[in-house]
């Protein structure tokens, strides 16, 4: 599947390229069109609004400036050795990075659904995340307060009882660099074991739920949660305090970096 990225395109001339690709020379083919702009210019997304159905168009804001470092990055992962069988399945890594993140997300790995679509947290789990966190699709996938950095940018594939988990030390290569590209981050979001237990390290606690019940002991800078999966549904209704507790104030911060 060919990829576009396209700078600048709620302006006339981006906006018109726009629709050249989705309606002419790719009217009937896959193809992934990613919109870039910081809406400094035109202020809306006009008449390319109705072109953004997050299947073939999707829409960033931000500045190409504030891309290139993190082009950089991506272009590493994607000529990496380990990467190799996804890059030559045309898949690429799923994570975001602007530069005005004030909330980083980690999370265990992209589901297959997420990949396919090539857009994380794209199925229910992320329903359930931005029913947790208080935002909406539009907010969570284009405003440019969340880094989407999980565990492992890549699908690891199914296991016995759910999906693989992301491959040992991928974080420790990765999230290093990403981290020194988003000066303006506050909280780091660490959603399941595997993310709680390489942030926390030997300050995390004997369990997955003790852990997210010690949050207090982590803020500001983290708040382990449980993963939003309908598989932890039975966890959810032994542990009512998650949800009484701990969400409000994952909404109450986010609400507040919303209004920065």
């Amino acid at each position: 599947m060919k990829t576009y990225l396209v700078t600048g395109a709620a302006g006339f001339i981006g906006a018109n390229f726009i629709k050249y690709l989705l309606n002419k020379k790719y009217q009937n083919q896959d193809i992934k069109v990613l919109i870039l702009d910081d809406l400094t210019y035109a202020g809306n997304l006009g008449t390319i609004k109705e072109d953004i159905d997050n299947k073939r168009c999707f829409f960033i804001k931000g500045n190409i400036v504030d891309k290139e470092l993190v082009q950089k990055i991506f272009d590493e992962i994607m000529s990496d050795k380990e990467n190799e069988k996804f890059t030559k399945a045309g898949i690429e890594p799923l994570f975001s990075a602007p530069e005005n993140a004030r909330v980083m997300i980690v999370g265990q790995a992209p589901g297959i659904k997420a990949q396919e679509a090539g857009k994380y947290w794209f199925d229910k789990s992320g329903d359930r995340l931005r029913e947790w966190m208080g935002v909406d699709e539009k907010t969570f996938y284009e405003s440019d307060i969340f880094a989407i950095v999980p565990m492992d940018f890549y699908y690891p594939g199914k296991g016995k009882s759910g999906d693989l988990p992301p491959r040992k030390d991928f974080a420790a290569k990765w999230h290093p660099k990403i981290l020194k590209e988003l000066p303006k981050l506050e909280l780091i979001i660490l959603i399941g074991q595997y993310a709680q237990k390489y942030y926390l390290g030997d300050k995390e606690k004997s369990n997955l739920t003790e852990t997210v019940k010690a949050y207090n002991e982590y803020l500001p800078k983290y708040l382990p949660i449980v993963h939003p999966s309908p598989r932890n549904m039975i966890w959810l209704k032994k542990n009512p305090w998650f949800e009484e507790d701990v969400i409000p104030i994952l909404k109450n911060k986010i609400k507040e970096y919303l209004k920065q």
